[in-house]
């Protein structure tokens, strides 16, 4: 059964909970001077609105660190969201695909920042407005790097 949302609703927004939900990995004991955040700007969406995950990392250490975003700098990552009728969805295997990719190799020297951006309308669809909590993890671990793979700046 469709329900059909009043015209004011709809331009209403849809609320991810951004805080409560996206977190930061743990890091080893090598990289205690790496700081990683993610957030969900703005917190309230408007239906039909990208939606978008910020994944920001500062080496504060003194030595160079590794990170492995996956093909296209995207499949390093995991989401899970609960939609405000309480069902949970993963984002699903990415499947091979034909052409070039970037394999998502970042090297990090002391003092540089990586600011990534995620699409999350890529793999699902919001089905309409309410509370939505979203869980996103990097699923590599930051590794320290004794050379440079590729370089953060202007990600």
């Amino acid at each position: 059964m469709t329900q059909h949302y009043p015209a004011l609703l709809r331009l209403f927004a849809l609320l991810l909970v951004a805080c409560g939900g996206l977190w930061a990995e743990k890091l080893s004991a090598q990289n205690e001077g790496v700081s990683v955040s993610y957030s969900v700007e703005p917190a309230v969406i408007t239906m039909h609105e990208p939606i978008i995950v910020h994944f920001d990392v500062l080496n504060k250490s003194t030595h160079p660190i590794t990170m492995r975003l996956g093909r296209d700098r995207k499949d390093g990552f995991s989401f899970l969201i609960r939609w405000p009728d309480g069902s949970t969805h993963k984002r699903p295997s990415t499947l091979l695909r034909e052409g070039v990719s970037d394999p998502g190799n970042v090297s990090l020297a002391p003092g540089e920042r990586l600011r990534h951006q995620l699409l999350l309308n890529e793999w699902t669809a919001f089905p309409g407005p309410g509370e939505y909590e979203l869980d996103v993890r990097l699923v590599t671990p930051i590794e320290p790097s004794s050379h440079q793979i590729r370089s953060g700046r202007g990600g």
